[in-house]
């Protein structure tokens, strides 16, 4: 494969070139395939647990060479929610830095795990050690080898598991298989020309969030080396790496794009106009974010993603720094078009829709299901004129040949006997400069009644209880009431220094909605 650079990965001490990760690929896959021989298994379930250093990253390629899957799992989580995944799943190793002592706590808790071997393996050193006795395999890391026919594994073998909580906060292992992942960046190589023009992509979230697998994916349809950031809260530390590597490609959830912008406006020395493209999803990317992205980034493209971890990532994208004004729907900024490789549809009343309904999915970058709960899989899949779809729980509009997210089924709420999209209600507020981020959320008063609490971030503090709070707040209800109707005014506004974050990056609306619950109760 012909390569833009000789470097393959980067954290933030070392660059690794590409002959030396082969390598350390090769051996970690030699290692993987004589142990995967003497279980007597087609494939191997391997969980990783390790910093985030390349060493992470060459141990999802090697897991990948040696034709065995993997799940990624976060040291920064509570131990307990290790432990919980580590129960469902049953893996057959773990791939440790020896950091946590799971041999005793699995014997303590009795987890039922006593015949998952820990294998100590967090740098090439330990690699050595542990391959030495073995005669080394004939595989390297080759992409276009890797996905094709000849390859060692099937194109319907497991390549990793993911669990997510998605917005009902039971933990569920998404199980995709090869060949969706593959469908994936072949889609890309067509669907995102600018990428060809870049040269390096940031892993700047978590290595069990997907979008993490997104840019793992662009990296093998576009050549990009990948470079790792440390933390996926460190915002400054994305900033010093897209710097100092010159990185050229970036994708990001919005709250973290807003945090990256919002620093490079308060400083001139950060300069971020070398970025070619901007992917965002996971979270409503608006329209003012994009252009204080056009501004320090001006040659960017940006591109609103859309996609759950159950679809591969993305089904859906558009490009939205050169939208038309038809194109921006009630101040909602399109999601785009169906990939190529995904069947795109509105359901509503046992019946498909042109103009709004629930987003299925059906085609080749379907999940294989949810990990041993065959009831979850009856719930989340439907079968329409003898296609499968995946019922996403997602309300889209369809408009001018474009989709629009309105928001989560379950997450719509009734305000005053109106169903209201709380994501309607924050949009006015996005165009105002001084709001650097803003989210509505419902709660109950202390009558019971359910009520709308607007929190919002500005550089300025506006903790305290002051004439400016009040001022500043009563000219927020101005705008919103310029646009939307009294009831869709909300109650109570809330200054907060800094939103909340789940562990993906997304705002953490339950503990938004908790917040706004004792403060209602006070």
């Amino acid at each position: 494969m012909s390569s833009k650079s000789r470097d393959l990965f980067g954290d933030k001490d070392e660059v690794i070139s590409r002959i030396d990760a082969s390598l350390i690929i090769k051996k970690i896959a030699t290692l993987l395939e004589h142990v995967q021989k003497a279980s007597g298994k087609s494939q191997l379930s391997i969980a990783i647990y390790l910093p985030r250093t390349n060493f992470y990253l060459l141990s999802i390629y090697g897991c990948w060479v040696s034709g065995n899957y993997y799940t990624p799992l976060n040291q920064d989580w509570p131990i307990e929610h290790t432990l919980k995944i580590l129960t469902k799943l049953k893996p057959d190793l773990l791939i440790t830095d020896g950091s946590v002592d799971f041999a005793s706590l699995i014997q303590e808790q009795g987890l039922g795990l006593e015949k998952t071997v820990a294998l100590r393996m967090s740098n090439v050193n330990d690699v050595d050690m542990q391959w030495k006795n073995f005669p080394l395999g004939d595989r390297i890391w080759d992409f276009e080898y890797w996905k094709s026919k000849e390859s060692k594994d099937t194109d319907k073998n497991i390549l990793y598991i993911i669990f997510t909580s998605g917005s009902t906060g039971d933990q569920k292992g998404v199980v995709i298989r090869k060949n969706s992942f593959v469908s994936y960046i072949q889609m890309c190589q067509d669907r995102f020309p600018r990428l060809k023009e870049c040269s390096k992509v940031l892993i700047n979230g978590e290595m069990t969030f997907d979008i993490s697998l997104a840019d793992i994916a662009f990296s093998m349809a576009h050549d990009l080396e990948i470079h790792l950031s440390p933390e996926s809260k460190n915002i400054l530390m994305h900033l010093k790496l897209i710097i100092d590597r010159n990185i050229d490609s970036l994708y990001a959830v919005p709250a973290t794009l807003s945090h990256l912008y919002t620093w490079a406006g308060m400083r001139k020395q950060i300069n971020l106009s070398h970025l070619k493209v901007i992917f965002s999803g996971g979270d409503v990317l608006n329209e003012e974010l994009v252009k204080t992205a056009k501004i320090h980034s001006p040659n960017a493209w940006v591109y609103n993603m859309y996609g759950p971890t159950e679809v591969t990532m993305n089904c859906l994208s558009c490009r939205v720094d050169d939208l038309l004004p038809s194109q921006i729907l009630n101040g909602k900024l399109p999601n785009g078009t169906p990939f190529t490789t995904v069947h795109a549809r509105l359901f509503k009343d046992d019946g498909f829709h042109d103009d709004e309904g629930e987003l299925v999915v059906s085609g080749p970058q379907l999940m294989e299901g949810y990990l041993d709960d065959e009831e979850k899989n009856r719930q989340s899949f439907q079968v329409i004129d003898g296609e499968k779809y995946y019922k996403t729980g997602d309300q889209f509009t369809y408009h001018n040949g474009l989709y629009y997210f309105e928001d989560r089924l379950d997450q719509l709420v009734k305000i005053k006997g109106y169903r209201i999209n709380l994501n309607d209600v924050a949009k006015p507020l996005q165009k105002i400069p001084e709001v650097l981020e803003c989210r509505a959320v419902s709660a109950d008063n202390f009558q019971g009644e359910k009520i709308i609490v607007m929190f919002y971030r500005t550089q300025k503090n506006l903790s305290a209880n002051s004439d400016e709070k009040k001022r500043f707040e009563s000219s927020l209800i101005e705008v919103i009431s310029q646009s939307l109707p009294q009831y869709m005014i909300p109650h109570t506004f809330v200054w907060i220094k800094e939103f909340p974050l789940g562990k993906t990056g997304k705002h953490n609306l339950a503990e938004l909605r908790k917040l706004a619950g004792e403060i209602l109760c006070k």
